[in-house]
């Protein structure tokens, strides 16, 4: 187990807080915490692909701005 693993576990369970925050039972700030989450995982993971960080990012900030 080296970081390659932790890695992949960051990874793997950032997948997982994007795949609940688009659970419609979540209230909004459940729902912006977890892409919240998912883009911080990314991040400490040091993804290289920013995209994902991004687009999560930015669907948390419309859930603050929009509320829903």
């Amino acid at each position: 187990m080296g970081l390659s693993h932790d890695v992949d576990m960051l990874n793997a369970a950032a997948k997982k807080y994007a795949d609940v925050a688009q659970d419609l039972s979540l209230t909004a700030e459940q729902k912006q915490q977890a892409y919240y989450m998912a883009a911080y995982l990314l991040t400490i993971g040091g993804s290289p692909d920013y995209q994902p960080i991004m687009r999560y990012l930015k669907n948390a900030l419309d859930i603050i701005l929009t509320g829903k």
